[in-house]
């Protein structure tokens, strides 16, 4: 004896990461904030303050750097392989 019934296809909540038009339920109040602090300024206070404390921001920000370095690296090599071809060329 078996039963046949459709394969289940669990639900999956839409992703921050991947839809840039994502918009999640958590809402952030901020206290004391000065008058003369417009949106503009408040918004840029709290990207920073996010970008600075979130693990995967500096674990993303450390790998940038790494790969620059390594563009940096690849680039010196091309350039010195390019020179002593020209100078092999030369002779």
């Amino acid at each position: 004896m078996y039963y046949v019934r459709p394969k289940y296809t669990p639900e999956l909540d839409p992703d921050a990461i991947e839809d840039q038009e994502y918009r999640g339920e958590t809402g952030v109040f901020v206290d004391n904030v000065p008058p003369d602090c417009g949106e503009t300024e408040l918004r840029a206070w709290l990207t920073e303050g996010i970008a600075q404390d979130d693990p995967e921001v500096i674990a993303a920000k450390l790998e940038i750097e790494d790969r620059k370095a390594q563009v940096v690296s690849i680039k010196d090599a091309l350039r010195t392989e390019r020179e002593q071809n020209s100078e092999q060329d030369d002779e």
